[in-house]
C-alpha cells in the first residue's frame, strides 16, 4: 500500500536535471517548451546527450574524474526509468483484474538495446553503487561535467550547493504519441496491513484519514517549500514538477520480488551481471517459468 500517507510517494519519484551553463555553452535551448508541447522525446534527449560528451583532458580515454558526459545515472535510477517511461511494466492486469507478467514484448527488446547502446558508450556514465544517491554520478554533475543526470526527487535537495544553475524536467517519453511517465522508486515508504488485523474496517478508516492529512498538509509543504522554492531554481522547473507529479506510476512487479523474481530488477540485472551479455530475450526465456510459478503462488494465497 502506497500513497499520500507518505511524502515519499513524491520524494521517490524519478526526474531529470540539466546543466543550464552547458546548455548555453553548447548553444542548446532549455527543454522546458519541448516538455510543455509534448515533444520532449527519447530521441531528442539522446541526441543532446550524445553531442555533449567530451574528452576534456585529451588523453583519449573517457574517465569519471576528468571528462564530460552527456548523461550520468545510477543503476537503480536510469535503467528502471528507461523501462517505465516507455510505457512498459513488469506486471499488469488482464480483463479479469488478474495480474500477469507483462515485461516481454518487441518494444521491451527495442528499448533495452537502445538504452544500453547509450549507457555503454563514451557518452554516458553509470554508477554501479548500491545506493541510488551514490557519490560518483552526483559528483560529476555537481562539477559541471554532465549535461543530464536523473535521480529521485528527494535527492535534488543534495544539489543545493551546486554553483552552476540546473533545471528540472521529467524523463523524456519514448515518442510524441506517448504520455510522460514517472516511476516511483522502490526506495519509498510502503505500508502493509497484516492478515491478522482484528478490525480491518477500522484500520482502513484510520489510514484513509492519515492519507487525507498527508494530501492536505504534508505533501503541499514538501512540494512547495522543499522542492519548488528551495531545490528548483526557476519558475519553469516548478511547473515541470507539476507534470512529473501527475505522471507518477507504480509497478507491482517492480516492487515485489515474490511476484516477478529476477524481473523485478529489470534492466539492472544486466549492469550487475555482465556475463548475461546483451541478449534480453534469452534471459527472459530462462526466467519466465520461475516468475510465473512465483506469481501463481502469490495469487493463490490471496484469491483463495
Amino acid at each position: 500500500m502506497i500513497g499520500d500517507l507518505s511524502y515519499c510517494s513524491m520524494g521517490a519519484a524519478n526526474l531529470m536535471l540539466f546543466n543550464k551553463q552547458l546548455f548555453q555553452d553548447l548553444d542548446l535551448e532549455y527543454p522546458y517548451q519541448l516538455v510543455k508541447d509534448g515533444k520532449w522525446t527519447y530521441e531528442t534527449w539522446e541526441t543532446m546527450a550524445k553531442g555533449a560528451a567530451a574528452d576534456l583532458n585529451g588523453d583519449g580515454t573517457m574517465d569519471k574524474d576528468n571528462d564530460r558526459y552527456g548523461y550520468v545515472t545510477q543503476k537503480w535510477v536510469g535503467p528502471v526509468q528507461a523501462f517505465a517511461t516507455s510505457g512498459l511494466r513488469v506486471v499488469e492486469k488482464d480483463d479479469d483484474d488478474i495480474p500477469y507478467i507483462s515485461i516481454m514484448s518487441d518494444k521491451t527488446v527495442e528499448v533495452f538495446n537502445r538504452y544500453f547502446d547509450l549507457i555503454e558508450s563514451d557518452d554516458a556514465f553509470v554508477d554501479a553503487g548500491e545506493l541510488s544517491y551514490s557519490a560518483d554520478f552526483i559528483n560529476i554533475f555537481e562539477e559541471g561535467r554532465s549535461l543530464f543526470i536523473d535521480m529521485n526527487m528527494h535527492d535534488v535537495e543534495t544539489m543545493r550547493d551546486m554553483d552552476t544553475d540546473f533545471g528540472i524536467v521529467p524523463w523524456p517519453k519514448y515518442d510524441e504519441s506517448a504520455d510522460y511517465c514517472t516511476n516511483v522508486d522502490a526506495g519509498t515508504n510502503m505500508c502493509i496491513i497484516p492478515m491478522t488485523a482484528g478490525d480491518p474496517e477500522r484500520t482502513s478508516i484510520i489510514l484513509e484519514a492519515m492519507s487525507a492529512i498527508g494530501y492536505d498538509k504534508v505533501l503541499p509543504a514538501y512540494y512547495e517549500v522543499a522542492l519548488q522554492t528551495k531545490a528548483s531554481r526557476d519558475n519553469d522547473s516548478a511547473e515541470m514538477l507539476d507534470i512529473i507529479k501527475a505522471a507518477r506510476i507504480y509497478d507491482l512487479g517492480y516492487y515485489n520480488y515474490d511476484t516477478s523474481v529476477a524481473f523485478c530488477n529489470e534492466f539492472v540485472n544486466f549492469i550487475d551481471t555482465p556475463s548475461l551479455g546483451r541478449n534480453f530475450t534469452s534471459w527472459y526465456e530462462k526466467n519466465i517459468k520461475a516468475a510465473n510459478k512465483s506469481l501463481e503462488k502469490v495469487l493463490k494465497e490471496y484469491l483463495d
